[in-house]
């Protein structure tokens, strides 16, 4: 899995800002922030749903936690 090239399908496919920030010196770990504005917080959950189910269907990697804040 290639992090730079799932940021960027990220960024296309959900119209997000998406990046890498942190355990950047861990090579078995990564933790991804996802930015996203939504008109209400229903559809801003959706929109997580949506990330998640791509993240967990295109890559190898294991989801080990989610933190989502919703403001």
């Amino acid at each position: 899995m290639e992090i730079k090239s799932l940021l960027q399908r990220l960024c296309n496919k959900f119209n997000v800002s998406a990046c890498e920030t942190s355990e950047q010196d861990m090579i078995q770990t990564l933790v991804i922030s996802v930015v996203s504005i939504a008109a209400n917080p229903s559809r801003a959950d959706s929109i997580a749903d949506n990330i998640l189910a791509f993240m967990k269907g295109s890559t190898e990697a294991e989801v080990t936690a989610i933190d989502r804040q919703i403001y």
